[in-house]
């Protein structure tokens, strides 16, 4: 009858709890619906009370008053004017409590308390991305570790938004996730066991292993080189990076753009390695520069007289620039990655045009990892 009201229970047997004496409680700030109340990292006698547009920090010291007992006190000298938009997005570490807050006046922002007080993480940009969510309720958020970090993944899940999200505590930045198809991360909570990362996944409710170690999204439940194993199934992760935009010292003057370097190891996707000396004795049609000639397809032109032999996977990187601040993009040019007997480390594109401001993209398609040293770009007055 009272939407406001949360409640602290007590324990009777291993069948049984029930309210405890003076466990009614109620939100005070402001009129406001309860709806999730967490436990504060590191402050055994806190809690954080949620409700729809505010969030208060409850203290465990019960007070009599008019002989009438309450558990939990508010306290008063931290005030969050925002609420909890979707529970399932509430996380929480030994040292912090994160959630996609709102109130009666905000737009959604991701939120962070850390115990002393309560300040949004998001971005200017993250937040513009989220004020144009359709269903922002129908997201879910995890913490998890990984090599020494320390990550909050928040994910969109609604056809409408389809949207993964990722923000590093060490680093203190977001990025993108996706599955292989470009839409949402899967991933629906992370546990830790037996030294792994695992999740059970929002599509399909299987379980999967997760490591900065595996460089494929593989869904084969068959062991690779198994006689039931489908390569199909093992599938290229989308990396992309989208590089700082570059313009002149001192404002928007014209320069032409004439050749962009790239410094990466190449020479470790051992897929690529057996299928090209499987290909070295058919006949490909290679350029006077030794590059494969493909199709807009991304398949392998062979000579009339081959037997026919189609690689059906080549690693490669697709290059696009914009030249109006990430607004639109060139078309994308894909370079082929070199297998391990040429392990020449330098790609580059060839541009020639006139701009005023330039940012590159790089799309890395491999099923090998992927280490990339800065870009260069070489430009003209």
């Amino acid at each position: 009858a009272n939407g406001a009201r949360w409640y602290a229970f007590s324990y009777l047997d291993a069948n049984n709890v029930s309210v405890a004496n003076g466990g009614q409680l109620a939100l005070e700030t402001k009129a406001d619906f309860a709806r999730a109340i967490i436990p504060l990292p590191g402050r055994g006698n806190n809690v954080l009370v949620m409700g729809t547009a505010v969030t208060e920090v409850q203290n465990n010291a019960p007070l009599v008053s008019n002989g009438q007992i309450l558990l939990y006190q508010r306290v008063s000298s931290i005030n969050i004017y925002y609420g909890v938009l979707s529970v399932s997005t509430i996380a929480w570490s030994e040292t912090f409590v994160i959630w996609l807050a709102v109130n009666e006046k905000a737009k959604p922002v991701i939120m962070l308390f850390d115990g002393q007080g309560a300040h949004p993480i998001s971005t200017d940009g993250i937040n513009h991305q989220l004020s144009a969510l359709v269903h922002p309720e129908k997201s879910i958020g995890f913490i998890y570790e990984e090599d020494g970090h320390t990550f909050y993944q928040i994910t969109f899940y609604s056809p409408e938004d389809n949207l993964s999200l990722f923000w590093d505590f060490n680093l203190k930045k977001f990025y993108h996730t996706s599955d292989n198809q470009l839409n949402y991360h899967p991933a629906r909570q992370v546990i830790y066991i037996g030294n792994q990362n695992y999740f059970i996944s929002l599509n399909n409710g299987a379980i999967y292993e997760m490591s900065t170690m595996l460089t494929t999204y593989d869904e084969n439940t068959a062991r690779p080189g198994g006689p039931n194993y489908d390569e199909s199934l093992n599938h290229v992760i989308p990396r992309q990076i989208v590089c700082d935009n570059f313009m002149l010292p001192g404002g928007p003057d014209i320069f032409r753009a004439k050749r962009l370097y790239l410094t990466m190891e190449q020479g470790e996707d051992t897929r690529f390695s057996k299928l090209k000396a499987l290909q070295s004795f058919f006949s490909p049609i290679i350029t006077e520069q030794g590059e494969n000639i493909i199709t807009e397809q991304g398949e392998q032109v062979i000579a009339e007289n081959s037997n026919g032999l189609n690689l059906g996977y080549e690693p490669g990187i697709d290059f696009s620039y914009s030249r109006d601040g990430a607004a639109t993009w060139t078309r994308e040019v894909r370079s082929i990655l070199n297998f391990s007997a040429i392990r020449q480390n330098i790609t580059r594109w060839i541009i020639r045009d006139r701009c005023n401001s330039f940012t590159a993209k790089f799309k890395f398609w491999t099923k090998s990892r992927i280490v990339v040293h800065n870009a260069f770009l070489m430009i003209s007055r």
